[in-house]
């Protein structure tokens, strides 16, 4: 069973720049691989997949060394958000609903971004204050305001207000974690047997 966790974190100036960019790069790949996908069909009717888009970023980062500031697994991410938008055009298309075509973001607008699976560690049982460890970021501070139950799988950065509120802007994680020990549902024979004493005692 996952599990989200969130929390406030507390980057230092340097790291605060950081974030940043990881957001305007974030932001670009996406609207760059987009527009691939949009180039392809109505050029040449082909689709373009998110495996294809994934396996161009070995030479994309070569033709942007600056896309090296980000971890492999946080672009890799970006495009299958892009993926899982049009997942959900085609999906309301078949249903007959409003498509609503994947639409390109705004800087402003794309404020978060996420490590699927690794790149990061969670320091909360050392003498030293909480942090998180964020590849080709740092040691950033964080709030345990209540603990974790699980192993974390999935991290994900949030820059509330990013570019629109910057004097209240706050930065805050999301951990999902895989708890090790799921809470079993009753059984079939035991909620039968409680509905029947619950209508028996209702006579």
């Amino acid at each position: 069973m996952m599990k989200a966790y969130k929390y406030r974190i507390y980057p230092n100036r340097a790291q605060v720049a950081k974030l940043d960019a990881t957001l305007v790069l974030c932001c670009e790949l996406y609207n760059a691989a987009l527009q691939e996908r949009r180039d392809a069909w109505r050029i040449c009717r082909q689709s373009v997949s998110c495996t294809d888009q994934q396996n161009q970023l070995p030479e994309i980062k070569q033709l942007r060394p600056e896309l090296g500031m980000v971890h492999s697994q946080v672009l890799q991410d970006v495009l299958k958000r892009l993926d899982k938008a049009f997942d959900g055009f085609f999906r309301r298309v078949k249903k007959g609903e409003k498509p609503g075509f994947p639409r390109f973001r705004a800087r402003a607008r794309y404020d978060s971004f996420t490590y699927p699976q690794s790149g990061f560690a969670l320091e909360a049982g050392s003498r030293r204050k909480p942090a998180l460890r964020l590849s080709k970021i740092g040691r950033v501070k964080i709030k345990l305001h209540r603990p974790i139950a699980g192993k974390v799988k999935t991290l994900t950065i949030w820059l509330w207000g990013y570019r629109r509120f910057p004097q209240r802007r706050i930065e805050a994680a999301s951990l999902w974690a895989r708890s090790s020990h799921a809470v079993k549902p009753p059984s079939i024979t035991r909620s039968a047997a409680v509905t029947k004493r619950l209508s028996s005692e209702a006579r």
